[in-house]
């Protein structure tokens, strides 16, 4: 554990140091912009997506521009993992 750097907020670092880290504690997502950026978090976003693991305990804030707001566009329907696959498909095109 010597070796992992945490990089966060004070309230945030505090919060993992006493207990660990909850994703029911997010409040805002943010999609990165940009091409590679996005096609390397694109996995990560489909990960929360899929597992429902975002906006459970309450309702989350998503934010992102370019590629970024693609991902975003394709949480709040039915199918979020579908949806945002059928985006990602479209913007690479």
């Amino acid at each position: 554990m010597e070796n992992i750097r945490v990089r966060a907020g004070r309230r945030a670092y505090e919060q993992i140091r006493a207990g660990g880290f909850a994703l029911d504690c997010i409040g805002t997502y943010v999609g990165p912009a940009g091409g590679p950026r996005w096609l390397v978090a694109s996995g990560f976003d489909l990960t929360l997506l899929e597992g429902g693991l975002l906006g459970r305990a309450r309702p989350i804030w998503l934010v992102g521009a370019s590629a970024g707001a693609w991902a975003g566009a394709g949480a709040p329907s039915p199918r979020p993992p579908s949806m945002t696959r059928s985006l990602a498909t479209i913007s690479v095109v």
